[in-house]
């Protein structure tokens, strides 16, 4: 008789377990808050709590109030408390997806920017970006030359000195229009060659003042030791230089006695 009553009291007023709200974390990093009870499972597995190497904090005012306002990802662990991250450790949680954003939006503007060197429209490529269908047209990229120096008769280097030099020892600059173009490559017309070891090739500027190799890199460079016609490989414009932007050939190497001389140096671009 007295089981039977037990078993009516049971049905009658279920035993009720309340749920625990617990921080879970491992060292100083914040795994997050969720409520352990016998209606939520935090763990897939009930094992885990003696197997994973994590600890946890008893949230008493419940997960709601810790930290509100603050993201979980600036959030971590000190002295046994939930604290805000400072601004540095927020930085650098923020800096691989803010790496990986640059490095999307400099690719992004290549493509777009060799779309609009294949003709299309700023409509088609906005489309392209947004991955929508488009039709590309069937065309051939167009190789434009700019010259850095053509005369009718050779011009002569005097004495070209050992040290990097502009060409001639003087201005021989250029503003160019690069936006379109992905790709360039140098071209020198020899008429009479250097001393051995000399070579030429171009530089950029945004302002005239800082100059860097046009590919961003070591070169490419022309030996101008010898006569006759030297062309560089197709390289790389970098995005930084694909705007408008001042060009200048430079050379070194000479020996301050050889004359060389030139009947071009022009770029050609595509």
């Amino acid at each position: 008789m007295m089981r039977l009553l037990i078993a009516l009291l049971l049905l009658l007023y279920p035993l009720k377990v309340s749920a625990e709200d617990v921080v879970r974390y491992s060292g100083t990093t914040y795994q997050g808050c969720s409520s352990i009870g016998d209606t939520t499972i935090w763990l897939t597995n009930p094992n885990d709590y003696a197997t994973v190497k994590v600890g946890f904090l008893h949230a008493a005012q419940g997960c709601a109030a810790i930290l509100p306002s603050v993201p979980d990802k600036y959030r971590k662990v000190e002295s046994g408390q939930v604290v805000e991250m400072s601004q540095a450790e927020k930085d650098a949680v923020d800096a691989p997806a803010i790496a990986a954003q640059a490095a999307f939006v400099v690719r992004k503007t290549a493509i777009k920017k060799r779309f609009k060197a294949l003709g299309l429209t700023d409509a088609q490529v906005d489309d392209a970006a947004a991955d929508a269908t488009v039709t590309v047209p069937s065309v051939t990229p167009l190789t434009h030359t700019i010259p850095l120096m053509v005369v009718g008769t050779a011009a002569v280097w005097t004495n070209q000195p050992a040290a990097l030099t502009e060409m001639f020892g003087s201005p021989r600059r250029i503003k160019a229009d690069l936006s379109p173009y992905t790709e360039f490559r140098l071209q020198v017309n020899v008429a009479t060659a250097g001393s051995s070891g000399t070579t030429l090739w171009v530089q950029s500027s945004p302002d005239q003042v800082t100059w860097t190799n046009l590919d961003g890199a070591a070169g490419p460079t022309v030996a101008i030791n010898t006569t006759g016609l030297k062309v560089t490989p197709w390289t790389a414009i970098p995005v930084v230089s694909q705007t408008d932007i001042f060009l200048r050939p430079v050379a070194q190497g000479g020996n301050a006695t050889a004359d060389p001389a030139f009947g071009s140096v022009v770029i050609q671009v595509r």
